[in-house]
Parts: structure tokens; sequence; C-alpha cells
């Protein structure tokens, strides 16, 4: 719109600037509405996302099955925060199924599956960057996804923290951590982890020695057939300067341990069954089997 000199000349001052602002308005409106528009017409254009069921499908195809059509469907999945889908793309660059592998892309999609707090990805990552495997070896990456693991009810990922801190040289040693570790899983039954502190309690390397509490944790962990557990307390019962001598109970956990498959000579058996009659030693391998059941 334009004005003539004779107009404008005759237009008061706080006219003519009321004037400019009212046309200022209207061309702003008229760009707000023809945006409007185009991205209307475009948002109408667009597909709708991918329905539950469909992504499902795709996540759910095994690997070796894969099919390189479906990938604009797992990365659509994906781009809706699926963490079956991020998973599902990062296995299939880092494999390379029947698509060039992708490291890159690989990682992309197993950090974004694991921030969502799927466990696959967070095993997955925490081996790799513990292993070097394929990445550099990066230990506070490992320990802070075996950390989300162990949060999230991993009794495995509980152990390995425990174990790691006292015995990896590539970190700290932390003995209070390991402990808190060891016990977060074995107040759920973990039976390593039962078996790690009646270990630590038998020696007192890194914990005041407690031969009370030691046989407590082994205890549990061979009621869950731990065979290791049971050797131990075969030779705490039968060679401990620090609790009473049982030579039938030393004997029935050192046959129980071998019932589940621990080799004689990883037990006392072999030296104790000189030490028992007959009949004691009948009844020790009768109670080891009961104990087994």
């Amino acid at each position: 719109m334009q004005t003539s000199p004779a107009f404008v000349a005759f237009v008061p001052e706080t006219s003519m600037y009321r004037y400019r602002q009212n046309v200022l308005r209207i061309l702003v409106f008229c760009t707000l509405a023809v945006s409007a528009m185009y991205l209307g017409a475009c948002a109408a254009k667009q597909p709708p996302p991918p329905s539950k069921a469909e992504c499902t499908q795709a996540v759910t195809t095994p690997p070796q099955n894969f099919d390189p059509q479906t990938l604009p469907l797992l990365k659509e999945c994906a781009a809706t925060n699926d963490k079956d889908a991020h998973r599902t793309l990062g296995w299939v660059y880092w494999k390379g199924v029947k698509i060039p592998t992708d490291t890159d892309q690989a990682l992309i999609h197993f950090e974004q599956a694991a921030a969502l707090g799927d466990p696959h990805a967070l095993e997955f990552l925490s081996i790799i960057y513990q292993q070097g495997i394929r990445v550099e070896t990066d230990m506070p990456r490992a320990i802070q996804y075996l950390e989300q693991r162990a949060h999230a009810g991993d009794l495995e990922a509980a152990e390995d923290l425990g174990y790691l801190y006292l015995h990896d040289k590539r970190i700290d040693s932390d003995p209070e951590k390991s402990i808190a570790w060891y016990e977060h899983a074995a107040q759920q039954e973990h039976p390593h982890s039962l078996y790690a502190l009646g270990r630590l309690y038998t020696t007192g390397e890194f914990v005041p020695p407690n031969h009370t509490l030691a046989i407590a944790y082994l205890q549990r962990a061979a009621q869950q057939k731990h065979p290791g557990a049971m050797a131990q307390l075969a030779y705490l019962y039968s060679e401990s300067e620090h609790i009473e001598h049982d030579l039938i109970e030393a004997y029935t956990w050192a046959h129980a341990a071998t019932l589940v498959g621990m080799s004689r000579s990883a037990t006392p058996i072999d030296a104790l069954e000189p030490r028992l009659n007959a009949q004691e030693t009948v009844d020790a391998r009768e109670a080891a089997e009961t104990r087994i059941r």
C-alpha cells in the first residue's frame, strides 16, 4: 500500500507513526498466516508414525532373518523413543546383518536404548567398554553402565562391581564399595556374591576376619548348590583354627560339592575319608544327597 506525498505531508507525526505500525502488523499477520498454511499442508502430507504393533513385529524378527527393507521402519520406530528399535538397530549395525557394519551408528543406537533403560543395551555397553571391543577401553564408562544395571536389579552387574572394586588394576581399589555391592546382591540371595563375602570374611584380606559371618554367608551360597561354597565349608569344618572341627559336616559338604560337579581334588574329601568310619561315611553321603535335592 502506498500513500501520495500530498497525503503524507498533511499527516501529523503521531498519526504517521500509527499508520506505519498498522501496516507492519498487517504484514506480520499475513506472513504468519501464509507460514501456518504452508506448515499445515506439509504436516498433512506426512504419514502417521508407525503403530506399536508394526514396531513390535520389526524388533521381534531374529537378527539372522533381518530384512534390510525394514530399516526405514526401524528408524521410524526408534524416532518414537522405542528402546527395542534402538537396540535392534544397534545389533544390525554392529554385526553388519545384510547391511555394512557401522560401529558409530551401532553405538549411537545402543546408547539411546541404554538411556531408555534397556537392560540388554546396558549389558552390551558395559562389556565392550570394559574389554575394549572395537572401542577404547573406558573403565569409568563401563562402571557407569554396570551401576545402571545394578540399580535396575541386575544382580550379576552388582557382583561384577564387587569384584572390580577389589581386583581390577585399572581402577582404584575401593573395598567399601566392593562390600556394599556384594551385600546388595547377597541380600537377594545371589549365590556367587554370598560366596565372595564368605571368602572375604574367612581370609580377612580386605575386611576384618569374621568366621561366624563367613560360615553364614557360605552356607547360604551352598544351599543354592554353589560348589565353591560347599568346598570352602568342607575346609573350614576340617582345617580351620577358628571354628570347632566337625569331620562329618566337612565330609558332607565335600561330597555335596563333588555331586554338583566339583572335582574331588578341589575338596578335602580324600583326606577326610580315612578319618571317618564306614557308617559315618554312609551317613555323610546320604546327608549330602539330601542337601542338593
